[in-house]
């Protein structure tokens, strides 16, 4: 901690001001109070901004909105990586000033774009070639973090031994209208 104290000296943005937005969820606001007491222990001086979890996810798109750090998820709707990479981080899906951008961090790289259209054309005839493609597109996204990951959701489902027919989609969504009781 000393060091990364120092670090931000450094730079020149102790006392900088760091607004965090969180939905008005419990969850959600336990983590970013953390992260606002490591921020401040860091040398800044943030604040957390709860919103309504209704407008939470058009407000933290649009850049006139003017803030640091928003916590979010993203949920797939098909289980691919452009799914994530593409949306999350093209050039192609950041629309400034805009209540619809879902890449919320203005991430462009053109060169990682060029990689992600290579990832996406080689999905039609060779998938394993597609996927390390997109493997080195997440490193790359990754290496310069617009985003950082915290926590990945993992579902759990139990059932009686007397359900039969348990039908799960590729998005971990159950099809309850498929079970049957024996």
């Amino acid at each position: 901690m000393d060091a990364a104290r120092r670090l931000v000296k450094e730079s020149g943005m102790a006392g900088q001001k760091v607004t965090i937005i969180v939905p008005s969820e419990q969850h959600g606001s336990a983590t970013a109070e953390d992260i606002r007491y490591t921020l401040d222990t860091l040398g800044f001086k943030a604040t957390v901004r709860s919103i309504s979890p209704a407008i939470a996810f058009t407000y933290i798109q649009n850049t006139r909105n003017h803030y640091q750090i928003a916590l979010a998820g993203w949920n797939a709707d098909y289980p691919s990586a452009s799914s994530f990479l593409q949306t999350l981080f093209s050039c192609e899906t950041f629309h400034p000033n805009s209540d619809n951008s879902p890449n919320y961090s203005g991430f462009c790289d053109p060169q990682i774009d060029q990689l992600m259209h290579k990832a996406a054309t080689l999905a039609l005839t060779d998938r394993s070639a597609s996927n390390h493609v997109w493997a080195d597109v997440d490193r790359q996204i990754m290496q310069q973090a617009p985003f950082v990951p915290l926590t990945q959701t993992q579902r759990v489902v139990m059932f009686s031994r007397r359900a039969k027919n348990i039908v799960v989609t590729l998005n971990d969504e159950i099809l309850y209208s498929q079970i049957q009781l024996h």
